[in-house]
């Protein structure tokens, strides 16, 4: 199940360091519920050929529900940051600073057993992503893990 919620956010942070070439991927693991916001930090260039990535939750057995659109992230320097708003149905947002970056809702993701948030690219190129999440417990079991 997947929500937005104003909650402000404890400093709970954890990264997944993605690697070259870019390939779908699990990058974080969850139990219980828990309110969080992504960020995607480019680390290594991405390579000059079309290259989409968006990012999905799957709770328990149930279908995986994209928490954003793909966005094109062709030749994105080093430093560049990818960030969600917090509404479903908007791209990823690919920005060149912090100052850029956008202050959306956080969103919420509950299960019984267990969860995982996933990165689809569009294509296998060359570059790599840090993905750190921020996120908050909204109960006992609430926990995140690096994949």
């Amino acid at each position: 199940m997947l929500t937005q919620t104003n909650a402000n956010l404890s400093p709970n942070v954890v990264a997944y360091p993605s690697s070259s070439p870019l390939t779908n991927a699990t990058v974080f693991s969850f139990t219980g519920s828990i309110a969080f916001r992504i960020i995607g930090r480019v680390i290594t260039a991405i390579q000059a050929q079309a290259t989409t990535v968006k990012m999905s939750v799957k709770s328990d057995a149930l279908a995986a529900s994209d928490i954003c659109a793909t966005l094109d992230i062709n030749g994105f320097a080093v430093g560049s940051l990818l960030t969600i708003d917090g509404t479903v149905a908007d791209a990823m947002k690919g920005t060149s600073g912090v100052s850029d970056a956008p202050q959306g809702a956080a969103l919420v993701a509950t299960c019984v057993t267990s969860g995982i948030i996933t990165t689809t690219f569009g294509a296998n190129s060359t570059g790599a992503i840090q993905w750190e999440i921020q996120w908050q417990p909204l109960n006992a079991k609430g926990n995140v893990i690096p994949a």
